[in-house]
């Protein structure tokens, strides 16, 4: 039996978004055209 999954690859993505008043990061897993985050942080850096 064939496994539908089989040819659709994950991928682990890490996005860090660096402002002059925050820090941002997101990990997820891109599969299949679908986006699941796993780690969604933020915090306040004040630099501006």
């Amino acid at each position: 039996m064939d496994n539908p999954d089989k040819n659709q690859t994950q991928n682990r993505r890490a996005i860090i978004d660096v402002g002059s008043n925050s820090v941002k990061l997101l990990v997820a897993d891109v599969k299949g055209g679908g986006v699941t985050p796993l780690v969604h942080e933020g915090e306040q850096t004040r630099l501006g």
